[in-house]
């Protein structure tokens, strides 16, 4: 019964992989392309075919989507028993005509086709029948020698070849015994593997030197036991298919003279690191011991004995050739730049990347061939796709899971199982659109995600959005990045109450560029987010928003950007209010600028800002709220934008120093003298610039990252607050020596800048 089982499935994965063989269709016939020219395609078998009667005609080129290929060969069994078959035609393209094609047809069991035992088709020979025996001579104007033409011509004792041959088939003198010679000549331009096995010219010892089978200018085979390095005789012209596989090299040198490689020519040699081509080929390249086609279209060989970790695939690349990395165990990481690869036609000619754990696919990258990770799907950890890709070939990614990393930049929506078979996964970068597939349900295995990008250049439904934040909302134990900065729903968006509370490894948050509100305790101890840009759609941060974020240094109003949202040309800030306790014991914040358009700052809102040095209010604030900037003891100076004083309590500036400078608008002074509290702080008018609100600067310049930044490059004079000079000039970025307040004068504007 076991053996039962076995046999019927082996019988189901041949069926399918033969299903698979042919590339595409055109007209009536099949086709594969050829893996080592891909300029090149065979008539493939399928299961039609055995209903076709009478003539059939191979055509000598065929054209599919944009590419006009080649018709070189006909597979192996293409059209065995297709009874109906009563005549043949066959282009003078035919380079390759595999075994048994013909068998079963009428064409080949008609007596009046077959002459002195063979069978021709127009210039090609088929086959030859057993009896043949002594000299044969090849039909002149013959151009190609079918795959195992002559098998087992068992008295055959030598061959002359016609000059007009440019082929000779796969097997092709196979077990002709008594054939003792042959002359290949230069008019050949292929040799198919195991071409006189078990003739007597293979059999002679004297015929190889140095473990090498030469027959005229064509290398024709080595035995297992050729090892080392080894350089092909100069002269050569043909390297025959199989010609060094299973020998124990480790590099080989091929001379100038070589113009054709059959294929799997250095198939399975475990130790082989190298392969070089002489300067002078035109047809063959090395590159990095790597065997190439000379356009670099064709990856021919990888040596499978190579220990490079990485490949980086070039965009030139169409194709692999036939077996080209057969198990290399060495590989881990595939960088894959290749623009124009063709599909793969199923398992069978899929990379033989056993081992491979990284696959990255370059920006530029707009296809990824079908089949590809086939046979290395259980070792694949990494996945990463750029935002180029359009389209993904059948069962790319067939059995890929248990990945930790997979990054989709595109915005295709690739299979679920990617995310949903992957509850290791620790970074996941993925399109909104996945989340409309994918229920909380399905992703509650994934609880250990360190890193989160979702992304998307439409707007989607409300329902995705906090789907995306409810399964982030998994991750709070392990979450340290968020990225959601592109994600833009139909309807009003939010951080809501409570979102990452307690994220506690969260260091970085990206948060949507309309956003509109950032909820009650939305980052509340979030002990190690360093720095938040606030978008300028936002109106309101809520009570506790980032209540005992600890580490937090920089908080940007304004923007996508820290630029933009220090810029005050760029920020138009939508932003009105900041809630109680919003930033309390943010005691790492060093810088305050508040934008443009708050009124009100809540209770206690940056209290114990420990390392708060310089604080910018804005024009438009009226109220600041009890014990708002409590313990901010390190405060150096304020600067006030408000011509009427806002409205403070005894406590908004705890434990600050009253001594510090607190510059206030031209006229305002008294005002400011005149309020019960403002009046405790050293108040000054008299520097020689106004405080100028941002929308009153018509130069574009400001200060932000220690630098004063001049957009427009105006011829720009910066002083000190003792009048002296520090700069003169036009350039577009200005370091200052240290933090402080600067007098920014260009032809137009005067302006002071906190740093």
């Amino acid at each position: 019964m076991k053996k039962m089982l076995f046999l019927l499935a082996f019988v189901m994965v041949y069926l399918a992989t033969w299903a698979q063989s042919s590339d595409f269709q055109e007209g009536q016939f099949y086709y594969s392309i050829n893996r080592d020219r891909p300029s090149e395609v065979s008539v493939a078998k399928d299961y039609s075919y055995s209903s076709i009667s009478g003539e059939i005609i191979i055509p000598s080129t065929v054209t599919h989507g944009e590419y006009t290929y080649t018709v070189t060969g006909i597979n192996d069994n293409v059209f065995y028993n297709c009874s109906e078959i009563t005549s043949v035609s066959i282009p003078s393209s035919m380079i390759t005509i595999g075994w048994d094609v013909f068998i079963g047809t009428a064409f080949y069991n008609d007596p009046s086709n077959w002459v002195d035992n063979a069978l021709y088709v127009d210039n090609c020979l088929i086959a030859v029948k057993p009896e043949v025996a002594g000299a044969c001579e090849i039909a002149e104007g013959t151009r190609v020698i079918g795959e195992g033409a002559f098998y087992k011509c068992s008295s055959l004792t030598s061959v002359t070849i016609p000059s007009s041959v440019i082929s000779i088939g796969y097997g092709a003198f196979i077990d002709c015994s008594s054939l003792s010679s042959v002359s290949i000549p230069s008019s050949v331009k292929y040799v198919g593997g195991n071409v006189f096995d078990g003739t007597a010219l293979y059999n002679d010892a004297s015929n190889w030197v140095d473990n090498v089978l030469y027959v005229d200018n064509c290398l024709i085979n080595a035995k297992r036991d050729l090892s080392g390095a080894y350089n092909i005789a100069e002269g050569t012209r043909i390297i025959a298919e199989q010609a060094f596989s299973y020998t124990s090299l480790t590099s080989v040198t091929v001379p100038s003279s070589v113009v054709n490689i059959g294929p799997r020519a250095f198939y399975s040699i475990d130790n082989l690191t190298d392969i070089q081509v002489e300067s002078g080929n035109t047809t063959y390249l090395s590159e990095n011991g790597i065997l190439h086609n000379a356009d670099k279209t064709v990856l021919l060989c990888y040596p499978e004995g190579k220990k490079d970790r990485t490949l980086t695939i070039p965009a030139s690349l169409r194709c692999f050739g036939y077996d080209a990395f057969d198990n290399n165990s060495y590989l881990d990481t595939i960088k894959w730049n290749a623009v124009n690869f063709l599909d793969f036609t199923g398992i069978s000619d899929s990379p033989e990347w056993r081992y491979i754990s990284m696959l990255v696919f370059g920006e530029g990258v707009e296809h990824i061939p079908a089949y590809l990770c086939n046979n290395f799907s259980s070792s694949l950890y990494s996945l990463t796709i750029p935002s180029t890709v359009t389209s993904v070939g059948q069962d790319a990614f067939a059995g890929c899971g248990n990945l930790t990393v997979y990054k989709n930049y595109s915005q295709l929506q690739l299979p679920d199982f990617l995310i949903t078979s992957s509850p290791n996964l620790k970074e996941l970068v993925s399109p909104i659109e996945s989340f409309f597939f994918l229920s909380l349900e399905d992703l509650s295995s994934i609880t250990g995600l360190k890193s989160l990008t979702v992304h998307s250049l439409e707007k989607f439904d409300n329902r995705m959005y906090d789907r995306v934040l409810s399964f982030a909302n998994l991750q709070q134990n392990t979450l340290t990045y968020i990225d959601i900065e592109s994600l833009s729903p139909y309807d009003d968006i939010y951080i809501p109450d409570k979102c990452f509370l307690d994220f506690t490894l969260l260091g970085t948050a990206k948060l949507p560029n309309k956003l509109e509100s950032i909820g009650y305790r939305a980052f509340e101890n979030c002990r190690i987010l360093q720095k938040v840009t606030i978008p300028a759609s936002v109106t309101e941060i809520d009570d506790s928003a980032f209540d005992n974020c600890r580490s937090l240094n920089a908080v940007h109003f304004g923007g996508s950007t820290e630029e933009q949202a220090d810029d005050p040309a760029a920020s138009q800030c939508a932003l009105q209010r900041i809630g109680n306790w919003a930033f309390y014991n943010c005691h790492q914040l060093q810088e305050l600028n508040i934008p443009e358009g708050v009124t009100e700052i809540g209770d206690a809102a940056f209290y114990g800002c420990t390392y708060l040095e310089d604080l910018v209010l804005p024009s438009s604030l009226q109220t600041i709220g009890d014990n708002c900037f409590s313990l901010c003891s390190k405060l150096e100076r304020i600067i006030v934008n408000a011509a009427i004083p806002p409205a403070i309590e005894a406590k908004t500036f705890y434990e600050v120093d009253r001594s510090i400078p607190v510059y206030v608008p031209k006229g305002s002074l008294e005002a400011y003298k005149a309020d019960t509290y403002w009046s405790e702080f050293r108040l000054l008018d008299d520097d020689p610039a106004t405080v100028i609100s941002p929308e009153a600067d018509n130069s574009g310049c400001y200060a932000a990252n220690g630098m004063i930044y001049n957009p427009n490059g105006v011829s720009l004079n910066v002083y000190n607050l003792q009048g002296v000079l520090i700069y003169t000039g036009n350039a577009t970025k200005i370091e200052m020596p240290a933090k402080g307040v600067y007098i920014l004068k260009t032809p137009t504007t005067t302006e002071k800048v906190v740093l």
